[in-house]
């Protein structure tokens, strides 16, 4: 059997997911043809398969060692140096994919996230700057953008790029979300409520947007529409204590003491020694009172 006919038989058996069977037939191959880079990429996919990220990296550098310029291979050691929490290695491999494929939007998209890893904020967003002079329509930049400037306290930028994001593509949850927890920094309560609202129409399941649009109506004194929140939060995470402990303050400040005990009662239940189980047992202590 020729190497072709051995890759061919390889990427078949790779297609039903039998590894094994398919490392065999790109063994076979690279036997006739030792730097034959489509079996030694095919079988790095299937050690991939196997979950051998050792075997893979070793194909994948053995790919690269006949040819510089494969992007493709550069690229698939970049993410398994990323799942192994290599990321600076990572960041290498995904620098040489955006000089051989300039245009490669997951090049800049994949440094960007290692970068965020490492906590080198400002090198992310150059990245995603890059990715939106690539392509300015992609909501995805300007949404992992404003995420960074959020975080680093810039929110009224980070409010800026979540309405681009949301003007490229208005149902994008998360980026409603987002704009929601910026303009509830700046007390923006209305525009809050709204973003948080339209996270919500767009994925009723969205329980931080639930929780949070919750602890809005309870800043604006709306206790009954906040309880209606945390109780949906609760009703799909019930396992979730934070939303027992919201729900229960709005019950404290209706007056009902019964279901605020119980609220509090089910989080000591779930959560006994967190900050929050500490904090509801003083809040009972207080109730009994």
């Amino acid at each position: 059997m020729s190497a072709k006919e051995s890759i061919e038989e390889g990427l078949n058996y790779a297609g039903k997911g039998r590894w094994g069977e398919a490392i065999s037939q790109f063994d076979a191959a690279l036997r006739l043809e030792p730097e034959n880079t489509v079996a030694l990429s095919a079988r790095a996919l299937a050690h991939i398969g196997q979950g051998n990220s050792e075997k893979a990296l070793a194909d994948f550098t053995a790919v690269i060692k006949v040819d510089p310029g494969d992007a493709d291979a550069f690229f698939q050691r970049g993410r398994l140096y990323e799942d192994r929490r290599e990321m600076r290695k990572a960041v290498a491999d995904y620098r040489a994919v955006i000089e051989l494929s300039p245009e490669r939007k997951a090049g800049f998209y994949s440094r960007a996230r290692c970068y965020e890893v490492l906590e080198q904020p400002s090198l992310a967003i150059h990245d995603y700057d890059s990715l939106i002079k690539l392509d300015p329509d992609d909501p995805g930049p300007y949404e992992r953008r404003g995420k960074i400037h959020g975080r680093r306290g810039d929110l009224a930028a980070a409010i800026k790029d979540f309405t681009q994001a949301v003007e490229r593509n208005p149902t994008r949850s998360d980026a409603f979300y987002n704009r929601g927890v910026a303009n509830r920094k700046l007390g923006h309560l209305h525009s809050a409520i709204r973003d948080y609202s339209r996270a919500i129409s767009i994925d009723p399941g969205h329980v931080n947007a639930l929780n949070n649009r919750g602890n809005a109506y309870l800043a604006n004194h709306q206790l009954t529409d906040a309880i209606e929140d945390y109780t949906a939060a609760i009703e799909i995470a019930p396992n979730r204590p934070q939303a027992y402990y919201n729900r229960a303050t709005a019950f404290v400040r209706l007056g009902d003491g019964a279901s605020a005990t119980a609220d509090f009662r089910k989080i000591v239940e779930l959560s006994p020694n967190s900050n929050l189980g500490v904090r509801a047992r003083k809040r009972l202590a207080r109730l009994r009172v």
